[in-house]
Parts: structure tokens; sequence; C-alpha cells
């Protein structure tokens, strides 16, 4: 009886287990809270990261292929292929604007009657102008483009001869891929195809021959949108 009086006893007056001392880290141990370094602020994306809004600005440039023909004559030949649009994204898929486009055959072979002979010192060039539609394939950012064009055939020879076609009318298609490279700019490739028609200067006597041309080529691009 005595030993578990006791031991009630020492039960009852046993002190409260201490509670372990609260860990300080080194700029508090030194009392230098003020040198604390500030936590690192979470980063967050805009809204409008790898977004299509506003204005678009798109470049392009690589080589290009393009034939024109008419009654027994054609005229083909490759060189550079240079477009340029300006315009705006009206949703986060569509893009409108304007365009600017040429192609340039570099001492193009001329074929007529069963002739052929390459055009040396000269230039054919299909060149054109009018809106164009962008549409966006998101998340893969591919895209494609129609442009309806008013467009002309001009030659032009170093020694000083120039010729050219009256305006006529074109269709140019195209597609492309660029990858993101900061929060605006996109870089790929793209590829392009196109037709049109026009009629050449009228003749001495009086005859109007139409030229049909179709081009295509490959290029960079780079868009900021």
């Amino acid at each position: 009886m005595i030993t578990s009086l006791l031991a009630a006893a020492l039960l009852m007056t046993a002190p409260e287990p201490l509670e372990p001392p609260e860990q300080q880290d080194e700029y508090e141990a030194r009392g230098d809270e003020a040198l604390r370094p500030a936590p690192p602020a979470m980063q967050t994306q805009s809204a409008t990261f790898h977004t299509h809004d506003g204005f678009q600005l798109r470049l392009e440039l690589g080589p290009g292929y393009v034939t024109s023909e008419a009654d027994g004559l054609e005229i083909s030949g490759g060189g550079a292929a240079l477009t340029v649009m300006l315009g705006g994204a009206i949703t986060d898929t569509v893009a409108i604007g304007g365009i600017f486009w040429g192609v340039t055959a570099q001492e193009p072979e001329v074929k007529m009657r069963g002739l052929k002979a390459t055009a040396k010192d000269t230039t054919h060039t299909l060149s054109g102008f009018g809106p164009y539609i962008n549409w966006y394939l998101m998340p893969a950012n591919l895209y494609l483009t129609a442009a309806p064009l008013i467009t002309q055939l001009s030659m032009e020879m170093e020694a000083g001869g120039k010729a050219a076609t009256e305006t006529g009318f074109g269709l140019r298609l195209g597609a492309g891929w660029e990858a993101w490279i900061d929060d605006d700019w996109g870089l790929g490739v793209s590829l392009f195809y196109a037709l049109s028609s026009n009629k050449d200067k009228e003749a001495e006597d009086g005859s109007q021959a139409t030229m049909s041309s179709w081009t295509a080529g490959l290029s960079l691009s780079a868009t900021y949108n």
C-alpha cells in the first residue's frame, strides 16, 4: 500500500513536460532580421502570352518559281520571293489585313514557237497586293492564308528595256508553321502557291494576248502578333 501511495503521489506532483524551444533561423539568432532576403516573387504569365491579338506584321523571304504563258510564248524561271503582311487579329485565331507580294525570276528561260533561249541580264516579275485573311490552328501555331490580289507582270533588262502587262487579278494561298521565340514573335517556314491572269499591252495590229501565270515558293517567315 505504501509503495502504491508513493507512486500515486509522485505522479500527481511530477512536473509537466517542457515544450521544446522554438527554433530560430540564422537571422533571428544573430538579431539580423532586417537582412533576411525577401521570398522570391511568384512569376505569372501575361494573359496575352503566346496568343494572337492586336497588330500583326509578317515578313516572308525565300526562293520562288514563276511561269507565264500566252499564245505559244512561255517565260519561266526561279529567283526570290518576298511577302509583307500588315494587319491585326479580330479573334485569337483569325487575322485580316493587307498584303504586298512578289516573285522575281532571274534570267528566265523563254520558249516561243519551238525555240528556247535564256534571257540574259533580264528579270521577270509577278507581283500583287490586296487583302488577306489568316487562320491559326492552335495550339500547334500552324496557319493558313488566302489573298485575292491585283497583279501585274513585268520584265526588265539591264540594258534599259522594260515591259509590263495591264493589271489583272490573282489568288495567293499559303500555309506555314512558326515557333514562339518570345511573347510576341514567331519564326518558322511557309509555302505559297498563286495564280494570275493579265492582259498584255495592245499590239500595233490591235491584238491583245492574255498572260496566264502560276508561281510557288518556300519561305522563312517571321511574325509579330
